[in-house]
């Protein structure tokens, strides 16, 4: 009798409680992040990045196709631009009297670095609209850093 009482007791407190006594808790799933979007491919040489993409991108998750073509480890990135500078600031930021350094108007949205002749990718989500750069270069046995640019917009 009493195990009968108990019973009813936590089946009463169950109810009250909104779950009957036989219910139980199920932790939903993990939502599958989206596959990204290809959208392009820079390869980087000695003397130049081929930027095989568009200047225009959607605002998705993305993913670059990088490719090095050089005997030292080529560095990818792709910036975000404050809307209140351009393009040509972020390159004269980075070609200007301090040398080579990333002006804090602009943010990294993804980077990747590739070892010499060899391939990899680059992942980025691109939230906001405006303008963006895509950037690939390397530095060389003496130090000195080689760097090429590309002009992008998100809409």
């Amino acid at each position: 009798m009493r195990f009968v009482l108990c019973m009813i007791a936590i089946t009463t407190f169950a109810a009250a409680c909104g779950q009957t006594a036989t219910q139980t808790s199920v932790t939903p799933a993990p939502q599958a992040s989206p596959t990204p979007q290809e959208v392009g491919t820079a390869t980087l040489t000695e003397t130049e990045c081929d930027f095989a993409m568009p200047d225009r991108l959607p605002r998705a998750s993305l993913s670059f196709s990088l490719v090095t073509r050089t005997k030292y480890t080529g560095h990818f990135g792709l910036i975000r631009i404050d809307d209140q500078h351009t393009f040509k600031e972020l390159v004269d930021a980075w070609y200007g009297s301090n040398g080579q350094v990333a002006p804090s108007f602009g943010a990294l949205i993804g980077e990747q670095a590739v070892p010499p002749n060899s391939s990899g990718r680059l992942d980025a989500t691109i939230t906001l609209k405006g303008a963006y750069a895509f950037h690939c270069g390397y530095k060389d046995e003496s130090g000195k850093v080689t760097g090429f640019f590309h002009e992008l917009r998100a809409g």
